[in-house]
């Protein structure tokens, strides 16, 4: 792994470590006792705590979540609920952050970051599922045969927390296998 994908890997960790757990379930208007997951409000927080210390992990790196560059790194009119980028150069040294609050999504993710990397668009993702145990992600992503055959399982990293202090992350080879 490239040392810039790694500082964005850790800077990613550290951001959620950092994330206060009322984020991870937000009581709802109409009934505040009861708590969802609210993946926009999850995501400026974590956004938030990426700002507050992405100078001790990558510099040179700029964060956004829409930019010029998300046109270049769309698939299909989506683009990525993060992305990180060198500023001012059109290298493809991109890493981009697709967070859900459920594991349903992660197969369709996981597609398109393959083929974002496949096509050159960028050269890591990270899933980042929040509220979910690292064992059930792990068990529903070896559940999911198609994703035994995606090219680039080295550049792609699972992360699930179900809070701050129960974090996790593998590459999805170790957890598909070679």
């Amino acid at each position: 792994m490239e040392i810039i994908h790694y500082s964005v890997l850790r800077l990613v960790l550290n951001a959620v470590e950092n994330v206060a757990y009322p984020y991870f379930e937000v009581p709802t208007i109409d009934n505040p006792r009861k708590l969802q997951e609210r993946e926009r409000v999850f995501c400026y927080e974590l956004y938030h705590r990426m700002r507050q210390t992405q100078d001790n992990y990558c510099k040179s790196i700029t964060l956004n979540s829409k930019s010029n560059k998300a046109k270049k790194i769309s698939l299909h009119s989506e683009t990525p609920d993060f992305i990180f980028y060198v500023s001012e150069t059109d290298a493809n040294d991109n890493a981009i952050i697709e967070v859900r609050n459920t594991r349903q999504m992660i197969e369709n993710d996981i597609k398109k970051m393959d083929e974002l990397i496949s096509q050159d668009k960028c050269k890591m993702g990270i899933s980042l599922i929040y509220s979910q145990t690292f064992y059930s992600v792990d068990k529903y992503i070896k559940s999911l045969d198609e994703l035994h055959e995606i090219e680039n399982k080295d550049s792609i990293f699972i992360i699930a927390a179900s809070d701050p202090a129960h974090m996790k992350y593998k590459s999805l080879m170790d957890i598909t296998g070679g």
